[in-house]
């Protein structure tokens, strides 16, 4: 699965044609223009698609995610990690995105990062959610689910390092 704004390398077919074994997460790499791929940059936060092995087929069913939505590239590895499935990161750069204006506000990145919290029920997180949001209806927007990213990526770094 990937993003709908993102240009494939020529050698992508390499990659697109191999069995996963895991959820495989595609890095984004940054360019200016289209086919400006030479001075590609990796993005530290965000991937752009997913490889994922025929037994994780429908083990992803929050329809509150979409590919391209905020948190959707954090969801689909830390579930996986949630449910025991391996997480790996594909290092070659295969995904390229022309930079533009993000369409997503700090709103939908709140609400979205509560659904990963709600999706793996993790009790320590989601005190820490009531905590800076507030009860609902009262929430207020402090950026708190960037510290979540933080957090998330370093797990699957982590486990995919091993």
């Amino acid at each position: 699965m990937l993003n709908a704004d993102i240009l494939l390398s020529e050698n992508a077919s390499i990659y697109l044609s191999q069995k996963p074994r895991a959820a495989t997460m595609i890095p984004r790499w940054q360019i200016n223009r289209p086919g400006e791929v030479a001075n590609a940059e990796m993005d530290p936060w965000g991937y752009d698609g997913v490889f994922l092995a025929p037994e994780m087929r429908g083990v992803f069913r929050n329809r509150a995610f979409g590919l391209g939505l905020p948190w959707w590239d954090y969801w689909i590895p830390f579930r996986a990690l949630h449910l025991g499935h391996q997480v790996d990161i594909l290092r070659e750069a295969v995904a390229f995105h022309v930079r533009h204006e993000e369409q997503w506000n700090e709103e939908d990145r709140a609400r979205l990062a509560g659904e990963v919290w709600r999706e793996v029920d993790v009790p320590p997180w989601k005190r820490l959610w009531r905590k800076h949001f507030g009860p609902k209806g009262e929430r207020k927007i402090y950026g708190y689910h960037n510290h979540l990213a933080g957090h998330v990526r370093s797990v699957v770094l982590k486990t995919c390092e091993r």
